[in-house]
């Protein structure tokens, strides 16, 4: 009876870890793509497990909504706020924090509490009780991925080993992936980024007297991409090989390939007195993989000593027209746009989004039906009878509750006011991953 208990409490322990993580990258399709619960809730043959998952994610929360007759001072309201602030909204924990006069200590015990009360209705509506082994083999099994992570035989029992596994110290990859996950893909200026990260590193090339060449003067190029990982890979790179090339110097040229960054760092005007540190690159390159990218070390040239390309995916980044009367509504999309890989593009009429749309069609639009002068619908016909922008997804987001109009006129999606940021990016996820053609 206690062998078994010490193993539900591990399963039950990984598995609020794993869901900690998904609702932290809730918005992120890197994590909800590689994220367990996909299997643990039947999801992983599905080709759009990610949206799905999120919408199981997003669904739990909302199941815990009290009823209206429930005192607003609850400790289920405040349970149920915390976790539809934190993750369906994201917002940060400062701002929940003042939002429901908490101290960032208290919000944090709240958020961990609600978290296990979430736990326990998944684990409850996707009957994983009855699949503890199943759930168990599942953390062995990823545990086993990671450097360190195996369970040592005679270190106590399994499900013991996998408890201390999970409340230990995080192993390099997870430290690595944690790093890949709090760096969203941004636009990104190159030059910038890589200057930062120069001047980071200053101390350790001076005193190698390396000699770094990137000019000072290079062109602005903004890029959606991970620039965290950007910039420890200049690091990291430059730090390998600084050490062994005194006196040389550093050639830095950046690229942009064909849905990547490219950045070559050569050596030049030394002679090597060792090796570059192994396990720098070794940190690099794991870095840059569980970002999409990789580390190439390239064979040398005349006047090289070391030459080496890394690689980082550059994300599609999309414009949204958003079209609404109300200058507060725009901005209020403008923050919620912001920090994501939508780009934001206002109109506050009929005539000028139509202008805008036919000048440079945007990826989607996002458009009130309830504005003076030209109302959307008679907006959303000129769109769709007009063929430089007929092609590009509509979403109608309003007051109104005509979904079945809106769709029949020709909109992709349909979204009712007050919406979320979460709502907001997670239809705007959904158009410009499908970006279906509008037919005829």
């Amino acid at each position: 009876m206690s062998d078994d208990l010490t193993t539900q409490q591990a399963v039950q322990a990984w598995f609020i870890l794993q869901l900690r993580t998904a609702l932290n990258g809730l918005y992120d399709p890197t994590v909800l793509g590689h994220s367990p619960l996909s299997r643990l809730f039947r999801l992983d043959q599905r080709r759009d497990k990610i949206f799905a998952l999120r919408d199981i994610l997003t669904a739990a929360i909302e199941a815990l909504q009290p009823r209206a007759n429930e005192p607003a001072d609850s400790r289920h309201w405040r349970k149920y706020q915390v976790l539809r602030s934190r993750y369906i909204e994201q917002l940060p924990q400062p701002q929940v924090a003042a939002d429901l006069s908490l101290s960032l200590r208290q919000l944090q015990r709240e958020e961990s509490s609600a978290r296990t009360v979430l736990a326990d209705y998944l684990w409850t509506a996707h009957d994983l009780a009855n699949r503890t082994e199943e759930i168990m083999q599942m953390a062995a099994d990823r545990q086993a991925t990671a450097p360190g992570g195996e369970v040592s035989a005679g270190t106590g029992t399994r499900a013991e080993g996998q408890v201390e596994l999970l409340q230990g110290p995080l192993s390099l990859r997870q430290e690595l992936e944690a790093l890949g996950r709090s760096a969203p893909a941004t636009p990104t200026d190159i030059g910038e980024v890589i200057w930062k990260a120069l001047e980071t590193i200053r101390p350790l090339t001076e005193a190698e007297a390396l000699t770094i060449e990137f000019p000072s003067d290079w062109p602005m190029l903004r890029l959606n991409l991970q620039a965290a990982v950007l910039r420890q890979a200049v690091i990291g790179v430059i730090s390998a090989v600084a050490g062994c090339a005194r006196g040389g110097r550093a050639h830095i040229q950046p690229q942009v390939g064909s849905g990547q960054l490219n950045v070559d760092i050569r050596i030049l005007g030394a002679t090597l007195s060792g090796l570059p540190e192994e396990e720098c690159l070794q940190i690099t390159s794991e870095l840059l993989s569980l970002s999409g990218g990789m580390l190439e070390i390239r064979s040398t040239t005349v006047g090289e000593v070391f030459a080496a390309r890394f690689t980082l995916p550059v994300s599609q980044s999309a414009a949204v027209l958003v079209v609404d009367d109300n200058a507060d509504t725009l901005q209020l999309f403008r923050r919620y746009l912001s920090g994501s890989r939508y780009q934001f593009v206002a109109a506050q009429s009929g005539r000028q989004a139509l202008a805008l749309a036919e000048s440079e069609p945007p990826e989607i639009i996002v458009l009130d039906v309830m504005m003076p002068e030209q109302d959307g619908w008679m907006l959303l016909g000129q769109l769709r009878e007009n063929p430089r922008t007929r092609d590009v997804p509509i979403i109608v987001c309003t007051i109104v509750p005509q979904e079945q109009l809106a769709l029949l006129l020709g909109a992709a999606q349909f979204l009712r006011k007050p919406v979320s940021r979460a709502a907001l990016l997670a239809a705007l996820d959904r158009q410009l991953d499908r970006s279906p053609p509008w037919p005829g």
